[in-house]
């Protein structure tokens, strides 16, 4: 025998144990990997393979806890941060989600009455209003109130605020009837009274007025604009009805302004009490109105914010 059959002899049984199809795909067409069967393997082999895979699991481990420390701190990073559109993102779904809720509220407890808005500038709250009664199946009628000419003159020192100059946040008449059309409403869904509220709620104004209000939504912003929407109120609401300010939270110069001083006024001599309900956006707070003679031991301090 040469001393080349005698290497070739030597490697034979080596050779030997490696199948001719190793490097061919198995039936599922994925590429077969041979390993050395169990009992030529040995415990030296075993212990190797059980090390090489302890210590890539370990590996993984560590790079998933890794990767999930980086995502939890880039996610609170992301909650922690304010995008443009957050500054005023919040105040559109919280009115809507006030006026489900108004009118969710006056329909499951059987409140029959209107919709009255004061101060529908841009149509925005008026159109929730209208879509809220058409979610919930609420028999309602709309009113809109509103000068369609902007902020007038203030007629009391209370009326000032740094926001409310005369003329601003004006919607013509024209327009909000579009608007209105556009929502999907009819000319025989709501009416609208135009003109300043000196005029427009005296009661002297002609025209056809709400009866019975089951929700307000009262955006009129001055102190002397609010007090004449409450006198106007006063006699056609009924205990369950809501209110709703949109400025509530607003403060003058000289403290509490516009709105909510208005409404903290008008309920120590009114016959309703008003409970506080849902606020909404930053400056918004609503109403549950009930009768100042009910729950006659609670103090009226407790109730009006």
């Amino acid at each position: 025998m040469s001393r080349d059959d005698t290497s070739h002899a030597a490697c034979t049984p080596t050779c030997a144990t490696v199948p001719e199809e190793v490097d061919a795909p198995d039936r599922a067409g994925r590429l077969a990997v041979w390993s050395p069967p169990p009992d030529r393997a040995g415990p030296s082999a075993a212990r190797r393979s059980a090390r090489v895979v302890t210590r890539a699991g370990a590996l993984a481990r560590r790079q998933l806890r890794t990767w999930g420390d980086r995502s939890v701190r880039w996610q609170v990073d992301r909650q922690l941060r304010f995008k443009p559109a957050d500054r005023f993102g919040h105040e559109l779904p919280e009115r809507k989600e006030f006026f489900r809720r108004a009118w969710h509220c006056v329909r499951f407890n059987a409140i029959d009455g209107d919709y009255a808005e004061f101060g529908s500038h841009g149509a925005n709250t008026f159109r929730m209003a209208w879509h809220a009664t058409r979610l919930i199946g609420a028999d309602a009628h709309l009113w809109a109130f509103d000068s369609f000419a902007g902020l007038p003159e203030g007629a009391d020192e209370r009326d000032a605020h740094p926001r409310w100059t005369p003329g601003s946040m004006a919607t013509s008449l024209d327009e909000f009837h579009r608007l209105c059309r556009r929502a999907g409403m009819t000319s025989s869904d709501y009416d609208v009274v135009p003109g300043y509220y000196r005029d427009s709620l005296a009661p002297s104004a002609p025209g056809p007025r709400p009866t019975t209000v089951a929700v307000a939504y009262v955006d009129c912003d001055l102190y002397s604009s609010t007090v004449e929407v409450l006198s106007f109120l006063e006699p056609r609401l009924r205990a369950g009805s809501v209110i709703g300010f949109d400025d509530y939270f607003c403060v003058g110069p000289d403290g509490p302004s516009g709105e909510r001083r208005a409404a903290v006024e008008h309920s120590a001599t009114s016959r309703w009490r008003l409970v506080p309900y849902v606020q909404f956006g930053w400056a918004g707070m609503s109403f549950v109105v009930e009768p100042a003679t009910e729950l006659a031991g609670c103090d009226r301090a407790t109730h009006m914010p």
